[in-house]
């Protein structure tokens, strides 16, 4: 929903992984968010990329909840190309549509990394045509030292003998990290150490409501957060991400060189090491401003 409120950036596309999901049912639910926005015109693809390390099944079905919301559900759906298309494919297309206008491309991942590893894997050219990959994912030990508390978001209750001290989308696919990490393609990485300092809070949910009636998406963010902001731990993680397309003046980075283990019991844990390209990480970020930003980005009608 952010992206779609951004002047400054041109949507291609929305690639979906049946990581933290499932797959057609989040498609869907895609589409139909996009025609309330009255964006029929942002193509959706699913990627076929599996992981190494599957998210919870208890994760998964959320998008099943929002696909029968309301608010979704009125007037007329949206239009049905039929089965959704490849997401990798939809990434190829967007890279070569950059680089014939001599642009480059933004890939904003909000997932693992595996779909476009995938990308460049069957056109390597791609990579010329990416200026920079955001990716909201990895976690890196905190300073002070944790004193051996797990400092991933991995919960070893749902997911026994995983590594706590990975992130999930690092987690899923940790040999697409080191792909990456090694590729030369520019990479901003928004660590939890950052995304988690931007708490998903009953007092901001609470807030949406007053001014929903004449500002439909704090009505639509408020009944999408509601499913899941009265458990614990839960973070602005994607949005951190996607708020930085527009508002990069709210964080600050430093470049670090950085690898991943990719195998054992620590498979997904990211440490300083020695990486002949840097990356570059989000180290903090203005939460004031981010909520400011959020709710004024979010006001006003749709369509």
């Amino acid at each position: 929903v952010l992206a779609t409120r951004m002047a400054s950036i041109d949507l291609l596309g929305i690639g979906v992984a049946n990581a933290d999901c499932l797959g057609e049912p989040t498609v869907r639910t895609t589409r139909k968010i996009l025609h309330w926005l009255d964006r029929d015109d942002v193509p959706v693809g699913l990627s076929s990329s599996r992981g190494v390390n599957a998210f919870p099944w208890e994760y998964r079905p959320y998008s099943m909840m929002a696909d029968l919301l309301p608010i979704l559900n009125r007037g007329t759906p949206p239009p049905d190309p039929g089965q959704p298309g490849d997401a990798e494919e939809l990434l190829i297309e967007a890279a070569h549509q950059c680089m014939s206008a001599g642009t480059s491309l933004t890939v904003l991942v909000l997932c693992p990394l595996t779909p476009l590893v995938h990308a460049w894997q069957r056109d390597p050219s791609i990579k010329q045509g990416i200026g920079q990959i955001v990716w909201m994912g990895g976690a890196l030990k905190p300073t002070p030292d944790p004193g051996g508390a797990p400092y991933g978001n991995v919960d070893t209750g749902l997911a026994p003998g995983a590594n706590p001290n990975a992130e999930w989308n690092a987690f899923w696919d940790p040999f697409a990290v080191e792909e990456v990490f090694a590729s030369g393609v520019p990479v901003l990485m928004f660590p939890l150490n950052l995304t988690n300092q931007v708490t998903m809070n009953r007092e901001f949910i609470l807030g949406l409501g007053p001014d929903s009636a004449a500002n439909p998406i704090y009505d639509l963010a408020g009944q999408l957060y509601a499913m899941v902001a009265f458990q614990a731990g839960y973070s602005f993680w994607d949005t951190v991400a996607t708020a930085y397309l527009e508002e990069p003046g709210l964080f600050s980075s430093a470049p670090r060189s950085l690898v991943v283990i990719t195998r054992g019991a620590d498979q997904g844990t990211i440490l300083d090491g020695d990486c002949a390209t840097l990356v570059d990480v989000g180290e903090t970020v203005d939460v004031n401003g981010f909520y400011t930003y959020l709710m004024s980005a979010w006001k006003g009608p749709v369509g």
